[in-house]
């Protein structure tokens, strides 16, 4: 008996004009356009972690390649990592100064 009284209330529609209806629509638009707001604003740092390890890894890469034709392994895979860590960070910074940079400007 009791799933009856669940069941019937759950299928009721509530009125479109209540004011609890409208808060919520209001509350969930203004969450929507903050998420908006928000990914807006990371996008595009989103790509920047990944290249920073493609960076390294490619160099890496490169210097245990250097090692087994010269025979000298491990010393152009650890220059290899510094070089790609560098590099890396080097592109990284620049990308994060240049993307502050362009957000104040569109502030102003």
């Amino acid at each position: 008996m009791e799933n009856n009284n669940h069941s019937k209330s759950r299928h009721k529609n509530p009125e479109k004009g209540s004011p609890g209806n409208d808060a919520n629509r209001d509350s969930s638009r203004s969450s929507f356009i903050g998420l908006l707001a928000t990914s807006r604003d990371i996008s595009p740092y989103l790509g920047l972690g990944l290249q920073l390890a493609v960076s390294i890894l490619v160099f890496l890469f490169l210097g245990r390649w250097v090692d087994g034709k010269l025979d000298t392994y491990p010393l152009f895979l650890i220059i290899g990592a510094f070089i790609g860590a560098a590099g890396g960070m080097y592109s990284f910074i620049r990308a994060v100064l240049k993307n502050e940079e362009i957000r104040k400007s569109k502030m102003k």
